[in-house]
Order: C-alpha cells, then structure tokens, then sequence
C-alpha cells in the first residue's frame, strides 16, 4: 500500500468479505473461526485495523477466533492475539539443515520450535493450534517444508515424511497450551497419495498410520 486511503479502502474490501464468511460461520454453527491467513504486511503494520476486524467478525460470529500466523517473522511480532482466542501458526519451520535426519534430530529441533512458541503463550496466555503443518514424502521434506511440490522432486522418501510428524506428535500433543494441528494437505480426491506420491498428503503412507495411532488416543485438549 503506498497511501493511507489504500490501507483504508483494502480493510474496508477485507470487512466486507470476512464478514460475509462469519455470518455462514455462525449460521451453520461452526466450532471455530480464522479471520486472516499470512497477512503479514497487514497484520503487522496495522494493528487497530485488525482489532476493529476482530471486533466485527465477533459480532456476527458467536464462537472462538483465531489467526493463522506465518512461522516466518510473524506469529512472534503480533500485537492483537489477545483480542483472539487462540494463537495460530502456519508451522512450516525447518527440523533440519541437510536431507536424511534421525528421528534424534528432528526431535530436538522441534522441541527448540515448541521452546519458543511456549515463551508466545507465556506473554499471551493464549494457546496454540497449528493452523497449518505438513510435509512432503521427499528426502529433504524437514529442511524446507514450506515448499510446494516443483516439477523435479528429490527422491520420494515415505521415511523421513513420518519421521517429521512423529517428532511433531511426540514434541506437541501433551503440551497443556497446544490445542491441535491442522495438516497440509488431505485433498477430497481421494485417489492422491501412495507410495509413489511425493506431495504433502499422508494418505496411504507410513505418514498416515501415525496418524491414525496418535489421533486414537483422547484429543489434548481433553488431557489438560
């Protein structure tokens, strides 16, 4: 945005559109509402904008909010989420430097990522849902998991894909401010995954039996 009038005129596009969405939020009872994904330019710089957002949406949407937040140089910089019940966080953050970690590895790794996010809620009191993570069946998944599928994949790797959420699961699920993860991506084509697939989805992978282990035990929100 260059000008204040752009600001203005792209919260005042942004309400009209949010706000359509919480009405049918609230009209077919949905149990939880996220007013913005990966806005950083906005959610940074203009924090009363998005308070007089929150504010809105929670007039015509009686359940709990949320924002999905990027990993990256935004979910710690904030200044709203105590206008929000929970904090979210698009959670692609690296587990490793190089292709091929031990399940060791990745384990510390994400015990540093839930280290920080502990310190968010501690300032906050609010807690934590992963609004997104997942990762690719490549070799390599852990070090950029942000990235979307290219056209020349490394190796598929089924391994190291369950390898990732197994640290995830074990690091995250009994922490008393998580409130459960969201996982990019399970498509409603149901014929995507397989040992062959090297996209985010675990179905019909290792990835996928872990999964159904974990999510077999009470949700962690009824553990605290």
């Amino acid at each position: 945005m260059k000008t204040e009038q752009d600001w203005q005129r792209w919260f005042i596009d942004y309400e009209r559109f949010i706000l359509h969405y919480a009405r049918l939020a609230a009209a077919m009872k949905v149990e939880l509402f996220c007013v913005g994904v990966e806005l950083a330019g906005a959610s940074l710089a203009r924090e009363a904008d998005w308070r007089r957002v929150i504010e809105k949406v929670r007039e015509r949407y009686p359940g709990p909010l949320v924002y999905a937040a990027n990993w990256w140089e935004e979910y710690d910089r904030i200044l709203f989420w105590d206008a929000l019940d929970y904090i979210g966080v698009n959670a692609f953050f690296p587990l490793s430097q190089a292709p091929g970690p031990t399940l060791q590895q990745l384990r510390l790794s994400a015990r540093a990522v839930a280290a920080d996010i502990s310190l968010l809620h501690q300032l906050t009191g609010k807690p934590v849902i992963f609004t997104e993570i997942g990762y690719k069946s490549v070799r390599g998944t852990s070090v950029r998991p942000w990235e979307w599928p290219r056209r020349f994949e490394p190796a598929v790797d089924m391994e190291e894909q369950a390898r990732c959420y197994q640290a995830v699961l074990e690091t995250f699920w009994h922490e008393p401010w998580f409130y459960g993860m969201y996982w990019w991506k399970w498509f409603s084509d149901l014929e995507r995954g397989g040992a062959r697939h090297p996209g985010f989805t675990p179905r019909r992978k290792p990835a996928e039996k872990l999964l159904a282990e974990w999510y077999r035990r009470p949700p962690p929100h009824l553990l605290k």
